[in-house]
């Protein structure tokens, strides 16, 4: 299983192709609250956003990151996750990934888990003729047709004593306007991004000629955890995470405390 090494960890993936993002954010909190610490298990869901907007991560602060203004005359909700990382576009355009280890099978460190969800992402996209690679310890990016390496998705984690969440976003086709219109530049950069202001930095898979469906990743996905093919989200969890989404992940408080 995509080199945690153990023939007897249970993967599980759920899929959900029209997700609300505050619900969404609550789900992934209430998979990782049910890690199991002595389990040896893979839970994974994917979602599509059904409306675009903007996500933090828990540490990101909204004033420097973030064109307020514009995502409100824009009628962008703005939200924040649990995990660490960026700020991230949201949307129809691209899908999200959150896998929860129970901490039986923890990589054992920031870095390795990490490279375990790229050989996961990047086995999946190679059935598509994708070749993505591991850049900056949480990227992946591909080269675009001029050469150039351009990041094709973000990846963040939080780790709890019950387990290990790893997530990240995949562009899957351009946005129909300039993502640097919502999003200030970040504070911090990977080397290999130079300077390069979001239009010239991202890449997605229409542009990499990529013709995939999100279904058809999602089932590539789960073949690269050596998964059954994925299925709809328990009802136990996705009613957590609706709760948590208005109790925490549409509340002001939460989004705009930093």
């Amino acid at each position: 299983m995509a080199g945690l090494g153990a023939g007897d960890v249970a993967a599980a993936v759920f899929v959900e192709p029209r997700a609300e993002a505050a619900a969404a954010v609550g789900t992934v909190e209430g998979l990782l609250a049910a890690a199991r610490a002595e389990g040896h298990e893979v839970a994974a869901y994917l979602w599509r956003p059904r409306a675009r907007g903007v996500v933090l991560g828990s540490a990101c602060r909204l004033g420097g990151e973030v064109h307020r203004d514009e995502c409100r005359r824009r009628a962008l909700g703005v939200f924040r996750r649990a995990s660490g990382g960026g700020t991230v576009l949201i949307g129809p355009e691209t899908w999200c990934y959150s896998c929860v280890l129970s901490r039986g099978i923890d990589p054992g460190s920031i870095q390795g888990a990490f490279a375990w969800l790229h050989r996961v992402v990047i086995a999946a996209l190679g059935r598509f003729g994708v070749a993505a690679e591991s850049v900056a310890v949480s990227d992946l990016a591909a080269r675009a047709p001029g050469g150039e390496l351009r990041k094709l998705a973000g990846h963040s984690q939080k780790r709890t004593r019950r387990g290990v969440l790893c997530e990240g976003t995949l562009l899957a086709e351009a946005f129909p306007f300039p993502m640097s219109a919502v999003l200030r530049h970040p504070p911090r950069e990977p080397e290999y991004r130079r300077g390069r202001p979001h239009e010239e930095f991202v890449t997605d898979l229409r542009a990499l000629g990529a013709a995939v469906e999100f279904q058809e990743f999602a089932a590539a996905f789960a073949a690269a955890l050596g998964a059954a093919p994925p299925r709809e989200l328990p009802a136990e969890f996705a009613a957590r995470g609706e709760a948590l989404a208005r109790e925490r992940y549409l509340a002001p408080e939460w989004t705009e405390r930093l």
